[in-house]
């Protein structure tokens, strides 16, 4: 073998050499960026993940606060029923008693809201048809006791029932419907104690 081939054969054996490692590099930096790639993938399925899960939790979150808001709404309308449904059928039993118990309601009433000054009592024209003298001294003595007067009106109010209260110009509303609409806190105080006992069995 000449000398120039023995050169040759030994560049060629280094270029092979070469190719050889740099192959192996770029075998190895190929394995490191799909390292890189599977680690960075990861840690995006985990913040993706992590995202996702508070995000569902914000979603149920929202969704039971919109249906216990929803059940509170239904809860509230069912009482505000019950309670319109109780004045009405709580006005209507007083108004369908009979003479002596109705105008003795009216005179508790009476007793309740009377001033200690002088005024005038109307009645209904249907009441005022029917009242007993016994009701007429009984109102003015109680209003005696208290210190006032009160005159009961021979002209008819414009009320379905119970009796209008005038004091110095003041109209007082003493309808079935007003005095238990002026309790409403109280009533609606029963109509909770009566669900719970209905719910709780």
């Amino acid at each position: 073998m000449s000398g120039l081939d023995k050169m040759t054969q030994q560049i060629l054996q280094e270029a092979q050499e070469q190719a050889d490692q740099l192959l192996i590099d770029a075998k190895e930096d190929a394995q490191k960026a799909v390292e890189q790639a599977r680690q960075e993938c990861e840690v995006w399925e985990q913040k993706a993940h992590v995202s996702l899960e508070k995000e569902l939790d914000e979603f149920r979150a929202r969704a039971a606060s919109s249906r216990d808001l929803e059940r509170r709404r239904a809860i509230l309308e069912a009482k505000q029923e019950i309670i319109a449904e109780m004045i009405e059928k709580t006005c209507e039993r007083m108004r369908q008693a009979g003479v002596e118990e109705y105008f003795e309601t009216l005179k508790r009433m009476f007793e309740k809201f009377c001033h200690g000054e002088d005024g005038q009592m109307y009645l209904s024209a249907q009441d005022l048809a029917r009242v007993p003298q016994e009701f007429r001294d009984l109102v003015a003595k109680i209003a005696a006791e208290k210190g006032g007067s009160i005159e009961l009106q021979d002209v008819p109010g414009r009320i379905p029932d119970g009796f209008l209260l005038v004091y110095g110009g003041i109209e007082e509303n003493c309808t079935f419907e007003a005095v238990i609409e002026s309790d409403r806190s109280r009533l609606q105080d029963q109509v909770n104690t009566m669900l719970w006992r209905e719910c709780n069995g």
